[in-house]
């Protein structure tokens, strides 16, 4: 599991300490980022509403990284 280093529980749906994530490859990492949880919840239900993705925690942090990521490191948001 990747982390911003911090230990505490979460309402993340098939994820617990210590799991890796059957697609994630070995091997070192250029970058990792944390994304706030409540950011990720709060998004679930706009993301309903609006772009009829239904998705659960899980898949929202995916979503709310994909709009932080190009922000934080200098490059262009997705459209």
């Amino acid at each position: 599991m990747l982390t911003a280093g911090t230990t505490a529980p979460h309402r993340i749906e098939r994820i617990a300490t210590g799991v890796v994530l059957p697609l994630l490859t070995a091997g070192p990492f250029a970058e990792a980022l944390a994304v706030d949880e409540e950011e990720a919840c709060r998004m679930s239900l706009p993301l309903a509403r609006q772009e009829g993705i239904i998705t659960d925690t899980s898949g929202a942090l995916n979503i709310v990284a994909a709009f932080t990521w190009p922000a934080k490191s200098g490059r262009d948001t997705p459209s």
